[in-house]
């Protein structure tokens, strides 16, 4: 089996690529566009308007993002799709969470420029790594908690931490250089971060003082 080794020199020119102005033409090498798959939108209109109609499709389109984000959430034993959205229904109630989840969606209503970045730089990692695997895109609001969630062939990034460096609620909870990383221009970014260090996780000597830097 052979090891996979996470190049951070390919990750800063990734990252690079998504903080600039996507081109008007896909590079070579994908001609996917990336499309973000709005789990936190339809999860918050299931919410808002409590229609079991709307809850049951919810379960049928997301249940590996039900899933995902339930364990990473709360550990919960039962798996069972009811139980975790019932899970995720109280825990979004909590009015704080819930006025926050309600100003990701407003900020994040059209999400363009992220899937423009997205695709530039899948279409870059897809011409360096032929046989990577693009995966499916969502994005999900932890409440500050889980920031990237990654499973197999599925990626997803929670907005609510990418809110504006002078957005209230952080001030309360992280200090400037946190908060510094908490804008939508870094969302691209993190999402291929995310991604990346899934597929080549860095297996280096901790021991080392330039493995422990790097």
């Amino acid at each position: 089996m052979v090891k996979k080794l996470f190049h951070p020199f390919l990750l800063s020119l990734v990252l690079m690529g998504c903080n600039t102005q996507p081109s008007a033409q896909t590079p070579s090498g994908s001609s996917s566009q990336i499309v973000i798959h709005r789990f936190d939108k339809d999860l918050f209109q299931c919410m808002e308007s409590k229609d079991e109609k709307l809850q049951q499709a919810l379960e049928k389109e997301y249940p590996q993002m039900l899933e995902i984000l339930n364990k990473s959430l709360f550990n919960s034993a039962d798996s069972s799709l009811s139980a975790v959205s019932l899970n995720l229904f109280k825990y979004y109630s909590e009015p704080t969470l819930k006025n926050l989840y309600a100003d990701v969606i407003k900020a994040y209503d059209s999400v363009g420029d992220i899937e423009a970045a997205l695709t530039t730089g899948f279409a870059y990692l897809h011409s360096q790594f032929p046989d990577m695997q693009i995966p499916a895109v969502y994005m999900h609001v932890s409440g500050l908690n889980q920031n990237v969630l990654v499973a197999d062939s599925l990626l997803s990034l929670s907005a609510d931490k990418y809110m504006g460096i002078e957005y209230p609620l952080y001030k309360a909870f992280f200090n400037q250089p946190q908060r510094n990383k908490m804008q939508r221009e870094l969302v691209a970014a993190d999402y291929l971060a995310g991604w990346l260090m899934s597929e080549f996780p860095f297996t280096g000597n901790e021991q080392q003082l330039l493995d422990r830097m790097v």
